[in-house]
């Protein structure tokens, strides 16, 4: 602020001091300072001087009109510069006026015509700066518009190629359709042969793997046993599994469990194993049948390696039966023992009897009896 202000009084004072002092926006604030005290004290001696010569300018002017020394003295004393009248061409001071007015509107003028140029130069970097942004654009909209031409050109190939390829497909989907009609023909054929040869040995594939394969056996019926043809029996499942020395290790279901828990040996074994299991499992059908009636109907607990039944009466009262093997044929059922809030009851009647019955008869006896 000090530095503009400086600026200011020596162009108003004397713009030959402007070379001198240099450029003021350089200086510090202390320079400033006293700069513009040397200023002021300059433009006050100015006006001093200046009225001094103004003075003395009169005087020669008057000394040069008198025609005598006699003429002096009878003329009467001139006004002050202050109360006299301006020359008729308004002297040094009035040239000096207009001067500085011409000046300011000059500054004035100047200022304008600078606020208006900058104006026009923000307006004209604004341009430069959109048609920088828009030459940008089109630079890349242009690289754009080559890689589409490119990917074009590109698809254009890939789709001949793939035409190509489409009508090669059609030539060999034509010979192959051709092999369909025979192809279903067999399988069908296979199909047919594969349900009969199932239904034949009762047995079904469930799944083949590499190292591993499951089957279902359904169990035959006997026409001749006491329960009649069909048996409501689940299929015995098995789970077939061999390793790189062509033995096997067949593992039976949970609902073969006791009949064999798993066996091994080589691949001329197998079928003798299977043939084996399924006839276990044939001759305990009409057990197995009669005690899945039974869990409907009464809470028991069949244990296949004991060959032991558990009745649960009530939460206090757990009977448990044994059945002997070749039920229900040749063996017989008998209570093994009464067990009441865990302990075990001496012999009673009931596991004296004689009387041949089945399991059926037993638990309808145990439920009913107030002896258990």
């Amino acid at each position: 602020m000090a530095a503009a202000r400086v600026r200011a009084l020596l162009q108003s004072c004397d713009p030959q001091l402007l070379g001198v002092c240099g450029d003021s926006e350089q200086t510090d604030s202390v320079d400033a300072s006293r700069m513009v005290l040397f200023l002021t004290d300059s433009r006050r001696v100015q006006k001093v001087l200046w009225r001094q010569l103004f003075v003395l300018d009169s005087v020669v002017s008057l000394m040069e009109e008198l025609k005598s020394a006699r003429q002096l003295l009878t003329l009467p004393c001139p006004a002050p510069p202050g109360n006299s009248p301006a020359p008729p061409d308004g002297g040094a001071r009035g040239r000096w006026k207009a001067l500085k007015l011409q000046y300011k509107a000059s500054l004035e003028e100047t200022e304008n015509l600078l606020r208006t140029q900058l104006q026009k130069i923000q307006q004209i970097h604004e341009r430069r700066e959109r048609l920088s942004q828009l030459l940008q654009t089109l630079h890349k909209q242009g690289a754009r518009r080559d890689q589409l031409q490119a990917a074009r050109t590109t698809a254009h190939d890939a789709l001949r190629q793939s035409e190509r390829q489409l009508q090669q497909l059609r030539a060999e989907a034509e010979v192959v359709a051709g092999h369909m009609v025979d192809w279903e023909r067999i399988r069908d054929d296979l199909q047919m042969e594969v349900s009969l040869v199932q239904e034949l040995m009762k047995m079904k594939l469930l799944s083949l793997g590499p190292s591993e394969l499951s089957l279902e056996i359904s169990p035959s019926s006997d026409p001749g046993s006491e329960t009649g043809s069909g048996l409501d029996l689940d299929p015995l499942r098995l789970r077939v599994k061999w390793d790189q020395n062509d033995t096997f290790t067949l593992e039976v279901g949970e609902e073969a469990c006791g009949l064999l828990d798993s066996a091994s040996g080589s691949w001329t074994d197998l079928g003798s194993v299977l043939l084996e299991v399924l006839q276990n499992y044939n001759g305990q059908a009409e057990l197995l049948t009669e005690i899945q009636a039974l869990r409907s109907s009464f809470a028991i607990d069949w244990r296949p390696s004991q060959r032991c039944l558990v009745f649960l009466k009530s939460a206090s009262v757990v009977c448990e039966l044994q059945v002997e093997e070749g039920y229900p044929r040749s063996g017989c059922v008998r209570l093994l023992c009464v067990q009441r809030e865990g302990a075990r009851e001496q012999s009673t009647e009931l596991q004296s009897q004689e009387k041949k019955m089945s399991l059926t008869q037993w638990l309808l006896l145990l439920s009913s009896s107030p002896q258990v």
